[in-house]
C-alpha cells in the first residue's frame, strides 16, 4: 500500500537528516531577532530612536560591554544601537568586541578590526565600501533598536 506524500504544514515537522541543515536553520534563527525568521517582521516604531536622545563619544564608550550589568551600544552613521543582544558578537571574547562603545561606520565599511579604522569618518570610501556599509546599516536595523544619536564622532 502506497502512502500519500507527507506536505508540510505549521504542525508537521520534518526530521532533519543531518547537521549541517540543524546548523543552518540555528544559524538564521540565531541572526534574526524573534519572528522576522518566519516572516513575522518587526513593527518601525519598535526600532526608532526616542526623540531627542543624544550620546556622546565619551558616553558611548562607557557602554563597550567590559560591565555586564551596561548595555552594549554601537553606532553607524551617528545612529546608537543597544547590541546587548549580540553580546556574543560584540561583548568580552566576541570577534567584533573592537566596535562596542564606539561609531564603528569606517570599520565595518572597510571590514576591518582595526582600531585605527574605528570611527565615524567616511571620507575616501569607495562606493563598494559604502555599499558594505549599507548592508551593515540594513543588518543592525534589523537586529538591534536605535536608542540614540551620536553627538560627535568617537
Amino acid at each position: 500500500m502506497d502512502l500519500p506524500p507527507v506536505i508540510p504544514d505549521q504542525t508537521t515537522t520534518l526530521p532533519m537528516t543531518n547537521n549541517l541543515a540543524r546548523r543552518q536553520i540555528a544559524a538564521i534563527t540565531s541572526f534574526y531577532p524573534s519572528g522576522v525568521a518566519s516572516g513575522a517582521g518587526v513593527k518601525r516604531e519598535e526600532w526608532e530612536e526616542r526623540d531627542g536622545d543624544r550620546v556622546d563619544a565619551t558616553q558611548l564608550r562607557a557602554y563597550d560591554g567590559s560591565d555586564p550589568s551596561k548595555p552594549i551600544y554601537i553606532s553607524i552613521r551617528g545612529k546608537v544601537y543597544d547590541a546587548t543582544s549580540g553580546h556574543s558578537f560584540y561583548g568580552p571574547g566576541g570577534a567584533y568586541i573592537v566596535f562596542a562603545g564606539h561609531e564603528a561606520s569606517r570599520a565595518l565599511d572597510k571590514m576591518s578590526k582595526d582600531e585605527a579604522d574605528v570611527s565615524g569618518d567616511l571620507s575616501g570610501l569607495s562606493n563598494k565600501e559604502l555599499g558594505v556599509l549599507a548592508d551593515w546599516e540594513t543588518k543592525f536595523q534589523t537586529k538591534y533598536p536605535v536608542i540614540a544619536r551620536l553627538t560627535d564622532d568617537a
